[in-house]
């Protein structure tokens, strides 16, 4: 296409280049491909194809971070559960030392089945939650006082003792001691307690037994 002006649009100076090319715009392209080349004129498809395709790969990179998250959720809640585990084992075999600490001879651990019993004989409904918790407790032992007569305990076991277990060990004695007209206290287990726990201990509502947890690092 040439790009000379006619006749009727003299070329002397800038504006009236400028002014030649209001009257024709065809001239624009042209132009523009002589002062640009093609080069520079295809950057703005270049660049919105690289826009489109890091937002391609933000949008993976996001989706991969979420799943990572997801992943370490659910590990960290897998190892909290074994830490659980682990805590209701060593309270369970130290289970006649809580009793002496309390002043209590230990004479057995109620199991389950037989929680469940003693719930339904009352006229408990074995489908209310607070009855389904009860039956789940870690640990409900038998034990006798000086006189002989029996005391029960109610012990959660944990790692890290909190607010948590005392609320499900006060539950679970308070039941256990409504439902067989014996006394009951709430003791909790762990290797150490935050501090709201700790509060409650001193306060005497709980009574508390240090467990020496470890985790045997893999070989």
């Amino acid at each position: 296409m040439a790009t000379t002006a006619p006749a009727d649009v003299p070329v002397r100076s800038l504006q009236d280049i400028l002014t030649a090319l209001e009257r024709h715009p065809e001239w624009r392209t042209a132009l523009r491909q002589q002062l640009l080349g093609e080069e520079l004129l295809a950057l703005p498809a270049l660049f919105a194809k690289f826009a489109a395709e890091t937002t391609r790969r933000l949008d993976l990179l996001t989706a991969d971070v979420d799943t990572l998250k997801k992943d370490v959720a659910t590990l960290k809640n897998d190892v909290g559960v074994l830490k659980g585990a682990h805590a209701e084992t060593k309270a369970r075999a130290a289970i006649a030392v809580i009793a002496d600490e309390l002043d209590l001879e230990y004479r057995r651990i109620v199991p389950g089945v037989e929680l469940r019993r003693i719930a339904r004989e009352n006229g408990a409904d074995l489908r209310d939650d607070e009855i389904k918790s009860f039956v789940a407790s870690d640990i409900i032992a038998e034990t006798a006082d000086a006189e002989g007569s029996t005391t029960y305990l109610a012990v959660e076991a944990s790692c890290t003792g909190d607010l948590h277990d005392a609320d499900r060990a006060r539950s679970h004695a308070a039941l256990m001691q409504r439902l067989t007209k014996q006394p009951c206290r709430a003791v909790i287990a762990s290797a150490r307690n935050n501090e709201r726990l700790v509060e409650l201990i001193d306060s005497g509502k709980v009574a508390w037994h240090q467990l020496h947890v470890r985790i045997q690092p893999a070989n």
